[in-house]
Formats: structure tokens, sequence, C-alpha cells
């Protein structure tokens, strides 16, 4: 019995730690969505309203380092990598996993554009 509830702790503490950070965007198209971010990793889209359109989103991470470049001037590096490119309906959700760092763009009006979504 005791270590069932030591077991129940610890699951129970391993969930307690899986922080959402949410970040909500609302557009001047009548468009609201909702991304939560878990510490584990995992990221909920979600279409909200659309004014019925589809939500069409576009997940990336995006990795920069500096360096020292000629005569030992900073240069930046960035690293963008395409996670997934999606559209959902009003009301529906979408998980992505692997995705801690996640960034998006979302449209209603056509899907987002990876070059002019992520600036590069």
């Amino acid at each position: 019995m005791r270590k069932l509830l030591l077991y129940l702790i610890i699951a129970m503490a391993a969930v307690a730690c899986d922080v959402k950070t949410t970040a909500s965007v609302t557009n001047v198209n009548g468009l609201t969505t909702e991304v939560d971010t878990t510490t584990t990793g995992i990221s909920k889209f979600s279409c909200i309203k659309c004014g019925g359109k589809p939500c069409y989103f576009l997940a990336y991470t995006s990795n920069c380092i500096e360096s020292a470049g000629a005569e030992g001037k900073p240069v930046i590096v960035c690293t963008t990598q395409l996670l997934d490119q999606f559209q959902l309906a009003e009301g529906e959700s979408k998980e992505i996993s692997n995705a801690a760092k996640v960034q998006h763009c979302v449209s209603n009006l056509t899907p987002p554009e990876f070059a002019k979504c992520t600036g590069h």
C-alpha cells in the first residue's frame, strides 16, 4: 500500500510540473486562436473563432547562435525548421509534440507562407 501511495505522489508531482503558457492571437479579420505550450514540449493549437473560414496554421522553431564574424564583429546565424502546416475548423484543436519553443503564424484568409511567416 505504501508503494502504491508513493507511486501516486510521484505521478502527481510530475503532472504538477507540467506548466502551461498560453498565447492568444486575435486578428482584425475576426480570427481568434489559442496556443497552449507545456514545459514537456506539447503545443495545442485551437481555432476558437474564424468567421466561418478555416484557421490556417504554420508552426515552426527557430534557434539562433551568435558567433564571431569578420574583424571580430558578431554574427547571428539562425536555423528555422518547419514543424507542421495545417488547417482547423472552428472549434477544432491539434497537438504537436516536441515543440517546446514553438512559434507560429495563423490566418483565416490563406495558408501562411513559410518565408513571410518566419522572415527568412
